[in-house]
């Protein structure tokens, strides 16, 4: 384990994009574009558990986007995890959709965010488990 004095965390600026580190006595720093930083004090501050679905971060749907010739359109579409029994909305399965992309590419993708957001590493066990299943490669009839 690190010593207190040794552990850093990095905020991006929302303004320029800019990646700042906070070591642990720091809790405001200038960013260089001039916008104030603020880091949340430890006590009082939820943690964000590891999510049981990577693909929706256990909210139950997918946003995801697709481009037909020079138009970009977002979509949702539920989940096939746990999470998405709950919600009421009407909406196709990931299973049912045609125009979304490689669900594990996009399970992957937001394992990383979260990791590099939290500092966290993800269980081995939840990529091994997860309840993905695999886009048709025909079309789908409407």
């Amino acid at each position: 384990m690190k010593p207190i004095s040794e552990i850093k965390l990095t905020i991006t600026c929302l303004v320029c994009g800019h990646e700042n580190e906070f070591t642990s006595g720091q809790w405001r720093k200038p960013c260089k574009c001039g916008t104030m930083l603020t880091k949340q004090r430890e006590f009082g501050v939820a943690r964000e558990n590891t999510p049981a679905c990577f693909i929706c971060h256990d909210e139950g749907l997918v946003f995801y986007k697709a481009q037909e010739d020079s138009l970009v359109y977002d979509f949702v579409a539920k989940c096939t995890c746990r999470a998405s029994e709950a919600r009421l909305e009407n909406y196709p399965k990931v299973s049912e959709v045609d125009n979304i992309a490689n669900l594990r590419w996009l399970e992957m993708k937001n394992r990383q965010e979260w990791e590099k957001r939290t500092g966290k590493k993800a269980d081995a066990a939840l990529l091994d488990n997860s309840e993905i299943v695999e886009v048709p490669n025909e079309g789908i009839p409407f």
